[in-house]
């Protein structure tokens, strides 16, 4: 029988569920996306290096703010053991050391949220301790810690500012904090001065749950600010300040009674519309909540997620490239070092599911700057340090004066069998091995000089065991790959260290051996 040209053809996004033995979706990836349908490489990573005595902190918040010097930025990390601050230039070449340091009792169970207010005129930052890191649903009283931007002076606030019952978070919904916690408590403070929650002052509080609140974000509501969403651990609650005076007025609607939330950290907003991860399943409000459809991982998401660890779980959006990544510890650990180990990541703009191994504490998407940031463990095995990284630098993964090393990316296509699918006419439904003679390579590279590898892999029946080729270097500028492999169901994992992007990769196919 002649040879055939074939497109290589996908959908956007990685099979994780159900056979792999399927012609639509890539069957494996590592450090990947896909961007106008086609599978490209993940941008590298770069930190200034490790933080001194401070490298192996599990940091729970990070809030990065404008330096008077243009080109360096101001870090504020709040972990188990202490809220500490330094700068890092723009690029992250370069770091201070640490400047102010507030130390904690020791404690585990430490979760923070930090926001950036003004109080009277003056900026700080609000630091929200709760305890709620083992158990979401724990109810002890959070103390709650202002850094003066002038100075970076640490200091606590009163426990008799807030009400008993805050213990679940804040959100600052200019002039006024909200802070709530146990039994659907909500209380919001003065307008313009986010610590006086004096009632006499105009300040106050609300019920609007018969369960803990969660979590809370502010939301476009007309004229009459503030209006905000609130998740507790069942429902979706919108407040509503319906007063045209200094006075608060809330307005409490019901959004959702049939919802949940997986973290306090789960929450995305990502232009306007607001992402989590439930109990079971994933949702977006977009004035309404709807559930997420998610065909390829939703399985094994949850069937991996290690949920007695839930709280670890956090959301960073990466706008660029329309991405929402949720990094999640898996099951299996060593309890004694339980961490995130991957990241799942939803893309809006191809409706598209992946993921990625990958291991950070948290992360932040700075609108200040343009870039996203996370803080956690190198990808280098053995090494048991913790950085700050820059995504979408470069290639590689470089800490200044300690790491410089390649990121291997990888992409395993779908199946494609004359035999089962995939496979055009005239050569749909004959039993018999596709041979695979020929691929035309087609990457869009930064240096065309610079090495790829493929591997094919066949098939006899989908229950067979995977037999995989020796890799096949190749470069930017190779034409094609000439090869004589035969299976009845055949793909291809294609490898490399450097940038890539797919293209539109042509293979030639000709009928094989008998089956």
């Amino acid at each position: 029988m002649a040879d055939y040209i074939f497109p290589l053809t996908y959908k956007a996004g990685l099979n994780r569920d159900g056979s792999a033995y399927q012609p639509e979706y890539c069957n494996d990836g590592q450090w990947i996306r896909f961007n106008e349908g086609k599978v490209k490489k993940v941008g590298g990573v770069i930190s200034p290096g490790r933080l001194g005595v401070y490298n192996s902190e599990n940091v729970k918040s990070i809030t990065l703010l404008p330096n008077n010097d243009a080109d360096k930025i101001n870090v504020y990390l709040a972990s188990e053991q202490k809220i500490f601050t330094f700068w890092v230039n723009q690029d992250f070449t370069n770091k201070s050391e640490i400047t102010q340091i507030k130390n904690l009792a020791p404690g585990s169970s430490r979760m923070f949220q930090s926001v950036v207010v003004i109080d009277d005129n003056v900026k700080k930052i609000l630091f929200l301790e709760t305890y709620n890191a083992q158990n979401i649903a724990q109810t002890a009283k959070c103390k709650l810690y202002q850094v003066n931007i002038a100075n970076n002076a640490i200091t606590e606030v009163q426990q008799t500012s807030f009400n008993n019952q805050v213990s679940g978070g804040m959100c600052y919904a200019a002039p006024h904090l909200f802070l709530y916690g146990e039994n659907g408590y909500v209380q919001y403070s003065k307008a313009g001065n986010p610590l006086n929650f004096r009632e006499q002052d105009g300040a106050g509080s609300q019920t609007i749950s018969n369960d803990k609140v969660i979590y809370a974000a502010p939301i476009r509501g007309g004229s009459n600010s503030p209006s905000l969403l609130f998740w507790t651990l069942s429902k979706v609650v919108r407040l509503t300040n319906t007063s045209e005076g200094e006075q608060v007025e809330l307005q409490r609607d019901v959004i959702s009674n049939s919802s949940s939330i997986l973290s306090s950290r789960a929450v995305a907003e990502y232009d306007g519309l607001f992402f989590w991860i439930g109990t079971d399943r994933f949702f977006v409000y977009n004035g309404v909540v709807q559930e997420m459809v998610n065909n390829s991982s939703i399985n094994y998401f949850f069937d991996n997620l290690d949920m007695k660890n839930r709280q670890l779980v956090f959301s960073v959006i990466n706008p660029r490239f329309g991405e929402i990544w949720w990094f999640y510890p898996e099951k299996g650990q060593d309890e004694r070092n339980v961490k995130n180990t991957r990241a799942l990541i939803y893309n809006k703009r191809e409706n598209s599911w992946y993921d990625t191994a990958i291991s950070r504490d948290c992360g932040i998407f700075s609108g200040d700057f343009g870039f996203m940031v996370t803080y956690g463990y190198s990808f280098q095995e053995g090494n048991l340090n913790k950085y700050l990284w820059k995504h979408e630098v470069g290639e590689k993964e470089v800490a200044v004066a300690e790491i410089d090393a390649p990121i291997i990316s990888s992409v395993t296509t779908p199946f494609i069998s004359q035999a089962a699918f995939n496979a055009q006419n005239p050569m749909s439904g004959v039993d018999r091995f596709l041979e695979l003679r020929r691929i035309e390579p087609d990457f869009v590279m930064n240096d065309r000089a610079k090495e790829l590898q493929v591997r094919i892999n066949t098939k006899r029946y989908a229950q067979s065991a995977l037999n995989s080729s020796d890799a096949i270097t190749f470069t930017g500028e190779t034409e094609r790959i000439d090869t004589r492999e035969q299976g009845r169901a055949i793909s291809l994992t294609f490898s490399s260290e450097h940038d890539f992007r797919m293209g539109n990769i042509m293979l030639q196919l000709a009928s094989g051996d008998g089956n």
